[in-house]
């Protein structure tokens, strides 16, 4: 039979055809295929009555097929769900650590150490050794005093990646194994998508985690306070209005708060009243 047939009928069963008028249990010869298909099992239990007359009491234990489930399998065969319609920040955050939706930036994922800022970033579902080193190309152009990259020992960073970046100028620190703290600042970074980002999104497919972290990248980048800067920001503004020293706010000005991916973060930033 069918896969697919047999889910149709567990999922769109109703109960209600296997019992007769009083309530019991139709005969088993008379329940059509679905009918049947619906039941797991059927447990009889006859108990002697405490009478001592003889009589026997008959308990019938039906188990059904779970509906739920069968409707969820059909809905993701025709694609109405996605892998997981819940789906978390840590699911999509362990695929991004782990290479299927891998960053990258000069010291090996998406950071700058000495600034916070996420230079690149990309994702594919198949990653390799190649799409690994092309990523690293696309940052490295010569032009800035970079100096290190630092990784771990996923095997997408093969001796042809360390190679192609050593030709670059860049030399190569491999972390030890199972040794996160060894590249803490990237590991932060994954937390904290995780943390202030994914686990309040639904992602529907790649496209929408890309926006979803297009938007949340550029924030993270010019709008985030970053306690380690001062706090401050990875990349300020240029027109961003000098905050007062004892953090009142300059005569003729306003803040304006701007919402990040439909309200969940909010920029803010000073400028002046309009004349």
């Amino acid at each position: 039979m069918h896969v697919l047939e047999q889910l149709r009928r567990l999922a769109f069963s109703d109960v209600r055809t296997l019992f007769d008028d009083h309530g019991n249990l139709r005969p088993i010869a008379e329940l059509t295929a679905d009918e049947s298909a619906s039941i797991i099992s059927i447990d009889v239990i006859r108990r002697q009555r405490s009478a001592g007359n003889g009589s026997v009491d008959t308990v019938v234990r039906i188990q059904l097929a779970d509906k739920t489930k069968s409707l969820e399998m059909l809905a993701r065969h025709f694609a109405l769900l996605t892998e997981r319609v819940e789906m978390s920040g840590a699911v999509l955050l362990e695929r991004l650590d782990r290479g299927r939706l891998r960053g990258f930036g000069e010291n090996g994922h998406t950071l700058r150490s000495h600034t916070r800022r996420i230079v690149h970033w990309n994702g594919t579902t198949h990653p390799t050794a190649d799409w690994a080193a092309q990523q690293f190309r696309m940052i490295v152009s010569g032009d800035q005093p970079h100096r290190y990259v630092i990784h771990d020992r996923d095997s997408i960073f093969s001796e042809g990646v360390d190679r192609s970046v050593a030709a670059m100028g860049l030399t190569v620190l491999r972390t030890p194994v199972r040794a996160p703290q060894a590249n803490a600042f990237c590991e932060r970074l994954v937390g904290t998508i995780r943390n202030d980002c994914l686990v309040f999104m639904i992602p529907l497919n790649e496209r929408h985690l890309r926006w979803i972290l297009q938007l949340w990248v550029a924030h993270y980048n010019r709008g985030r306070p970053h306690a380690s800067l001062g706090p401050g920001l990875p990349d300020p503004p240029s027109d961003r209005v000098a905050a007062s020293n004892d953090h009142r706010l300059h005569e003729g000005h306003r803040v304006i708060a701007t919402p990040i991916l439909g309200g969940l973060h909010h920029e803010y930033r000073v400028e002046p009243n309009a004349a």
